[in-house]
């Protein structure tokens, strides 16, 4: 079966500046992260009854570090492993294969910076130095748990926080991601 060419990315995205200096093929996939992620940001503020849990410079602030976080994931050159995009939760790859994403955790190996040691930051330098601690762990987490397969992202980080773990018995920085993973690249359908 012939390849899939890659379309142009989703227009909306390609004023963000998020997918300058990229490939066809990687500007395609992360418009399509991007916009799944934008939907599921949407959906998830949109579901919470108590407005006040979720001003909307709390969606603001998430969209800000978000969506830079993928961009310097996605587009790393120090991934060990190859990946794509899916719109939609449920995909067939060019085999037929019927796939279902999945929601894995991803333990993250720094803590945050505390609020009172960023004193002399104003608050784009926070965010900015924050996207950057998180992204760097993010490539070096995937990478470790995904290096030599193919990667099919739906919405690359879904949750952010912390996350138990049983094993130890205690609380960890992490996030969670919903994804597929093959031992080999593959090409979906749709």
């Amino acid at each position: 079966m012939p390849k899939r060419p890659y379309w142009p990315p989703y227009p909306k995205w390609l004023g963000t500046g998020l997918l300058e200096g990229l490939d066809t093929k990687t500007a395609f996939n992360l418009s399509i992260v991007l916009e799944n992620s934008a939907q599921y940001l949407l959906r998830q503020f949109a579901a919470e009854a108590d407005r006040a849990k979720y001003p909307e410079e709390d969606i603001n602030l998430a969209a800000n570090i978000l969506f830079p976080i993928l961009r310097r994931v996605l587009a790393s050159d120090n991934l060990e492993f190859t990946w794509s995009a899916s719109p939609s939760p449920a995909f067939v790859t060019e085999c037929g294969i019927a796939r279902t994403h999945t929601t894995q955790n991803i333990r993250m190996r720094f803590t945050p910076s505390d609020k009172s040691d960023l004193c002399g930051y104003s608050c784009l330098d926070v965010e900015v130095e924050f996207t950057a601690q998180i992204a760097d762990s993010l490539v070096e987490e995937f990478n470790r748990k995904f290096k030599g397969k193919h990667v099919v992202f739906y919405t690359p980080i879904v949750a952010m926080g912390k996350i138990h773990d049983p094993q130890e018995n205690k609380d960890h920085y992490g996030l969670a991601t919903r994804c597929c993973e093959f031992p080999k690249e593959v090409h979906v359908q749709w």
